[in-house]
Order: C-alpha cells, then structure tokens, then sequence
C-alpha cells in the first residue's frame, strides 16, 4: 500500500512539474545551451557528447533525491575536473566537458528538467544506401531542412575540434585553432556537399566574415524575432549564382569564452591573445542566447 502511494505521488508530482512555467523555461534552456553539444540526434552521427540518456542513467538511481541529482549536475557544470568525473567512458571518447558560464537557477533548471523527463537511447543512424537514386529538384521545405543539416554538421565538427583543444591547451591555444582550421574544416563539409558554406557578422572578428549592408539587414530580422520571442525563419535570396539560404547563430555557454564580456566570461588574458590575432575585433559583449550572425550556405 505504502509502496502504491509513493508511486502515486511521485507521478502526480511529475504531471505537476510538466505543466509548470519551470519546465517551459528549461526546454528552451536545454534546447538553446545543451543541445548544441549533447543533442540526441546529431548531424550525420557526429557526436561530440555524451546524450542526455546517458548523463542520466550515470546521475539517477532508486535512492537518488531530486536534491541530490540537482545538485550532482550543478556540481559537474561548475567543475568539470578530472576529480569530479562520473562518467569516464564518456570522458575517454569525447574529452572533459569545457567550463561553460551558466546563472546558477539555470543549471537548476535544466537539472530539474533531465531528472523528470524520460530520454529514449539515441538510435543508432542507418546506413545509407549504396544505390544510387536519381536527383529530383527539392522543394522548399525540403532544401531548407538539408541546409539546416549542412548547418548542424558543421556546427558539430568545429564543436568538436574546438572542446578537444579547450581540453588540452586551454582557451589561449584554441583562438589560434579559430584563426588557422576553422575555415578549412567548414570547407570540407561544403565541399562534401557541393554548396558553400560561410558565417557572416555585423560585428565580426575575422574581416572575411564580414556581412555585407544587404546582409546587416537579414542579421537585423534575426534580432528582431529573437527580441519579440519569435521564431527566427530562414531567409532565402535568389541571385546569379544560385539561392543564398540565410540561418541565424545564436550564442551559447562556449561561445562566451571567446565572445562574452571581457573580465566576466571572456578572461582577460584570452581577449589580449584574440587583439593579437584580430586588432580590429568587434565579436565581444555578447550574452547567451543572442545573435552573433548569420550562417550563409549558397547552393548553385
């Protein structure tokens, strides 16, 4: 009987915690700062951290408390060290987890959200097929949801390049890891797709990500919708040499340690070795959640 009622309760209290304005605001924090790295579907299998299943099955068990689970993942967060690890698989594969800059009711929420969900284990992607199939023009909705997987894949591989060098030399080293590789790993996967592939900034670091006036605008719309709570739709300009498709860049907790607040996120001796790099750098101040840009992919 006592058994029945615990269940009862703990289920009532779940339905409570989903229909609450804490678990809206989490599924948009989690969307906006975790999946980034811990999405359950990565672009093309390119994983760069462990999903949110698995951080679970490694923090829950039958005598954990929701206190004691809230506070196991605000641990980690706040100190990703070696001393700290609970999951060393995932660790081993991917590197530790770079510090990233969260308000501390954030981390709540988002700890409060992973304990009542349920995540299904990602499945794995299936193999493509080795015949080949005839080319059909794509339509609109179509062409937008391959660009944004060109997107995702890039966003993936410059993540991933970027946390291993964090990892290893430190915030310092991995800006020249940004001014040497970034643009030569985006090319390959626009090249793998047959498309070109840039970011663009009205406040830009490297001079190449320059937008143009025209382009200013379409970073402008981006704001906009994001300062009314809108969704931000694509933007799709035709021209000589094919569609510019136009996705917006939102910042995240990784994005801070290069383009936060200088003192706060962004830590003086890091934004002295990007003015070394970038005299001319505009990409500072910014804070979670904003738009940074814009990504252009160009297909002919």
């Amino acid at each position: 009987m006592s058994v029945l009622f615990f269940s009862c309760n703990k289920t009532s209290e779940k339905e409570a915690y989903l229909a609450s304005e804490e678990y809206s605001k989490a599924k948009k924090l989690i969307a906006s700062k975790c999946y980034t790295c811990h999405n359950p579907l990565p672009a093309n299998g390119n994983r760069i951290a462990p999903p949110m299943f698995a951080i679970k099955q490694h923090y829950l068990n039958e005598q954990t408390t929701k206190e004691d689970f809230i506070n196991g993942v605000k641990f980690w967060i706040e100190n990703p060290k070696e001393e700290n690890i609970r999951m060393p698989g995932a660790v081993k594969k991917f590197g530790i987890m770079p510090k990233v800059f969260y308000a501390e009711n954030e981390i709540e929420l988002i700890a409060e959200y992973i304990f009542y969900n349920d995540f299904k284990r990602p499945r794995e992607h299936k193999k493509r097929s080795s015949k080949k199939t005839e080319k059909k023009p794509l339509n609109e909705t179509t062409k937008i949801e391959k660009v944004k997987s060109y997107i995702s894949e890039t966003q993936s591989l410059l993540a991933q390049n970027l946390i291993g060098k964090i990892n290893k030399e430190g915030t310092i080293n991995a800006i020249e890891f940004c001014n040497l590789k970034a643009l030569k790993l985006t090319d390959s996967i626009a090249k793998n797709h047959n498309v070109t592939i840039n970011r663009i900034s009205d406040k830009y670091r490297n001079s190449f990500n320059k937008a143009s006036k025209e382009e200013e605008g379409y970073i402008k719309i981006f704001k906009e919708a994001i300062k009314n709570k809108k969704e931000s739709k694509p933007i799709i300009v035709n021209n000589i040499n094919g569609e510019n498709i136009y996705f917006p860049i939102k910042t995240n907790g990784l994005c801070l340690q290069c383009h936060g607040k200088v003192g706060g996120e962004l830590k003086e001796d890091t934004y002295k070795k990007i003015k070394e790099l970038y005299p001319k750098d505009m990409a500072i101040d910014y804070d979670i959640n904003q738009i940074r840009g814009a990504w252009k992919v160009t297909i002919k």
